[in-house]
């Protein structure tokens, strides 16, 4: 799972991702590939985020720490 979201994450942000990846470090992470990054990683999982859980990520580790609850639970 952590390898297939940090590839969802670099074929949009056209960048490499590590586990210290946040919107700080990344330059081009912003509002819009933030959106496709959950949409692509929504469809993937088949998993929904509420508009708290999408304000609240900012890093590739709370991206990481939602998905596998919410893939735990199913």
């Amino acid at each position: 799972m952590k390898n297939e979201i940090k590839e969802i994450m670099r074929n949009i942000l056209k960048v490499e991702i590590s586990d210290d990846s946040n919107r700080q470090n990344i330059d081009v992470w912003d509002s819009f590939n933030h959106l496709d990054i959950l949409v692509n990683i929504e469809k993937k999982y088949g998993i929904s985020f509420s508009p708290e859980e999408m304000a609240e990520i900012n890093s590739y580790e709370d991206i990481y720490r939602i998905v596998k609850s919410k893939t735990d639970e199913q």
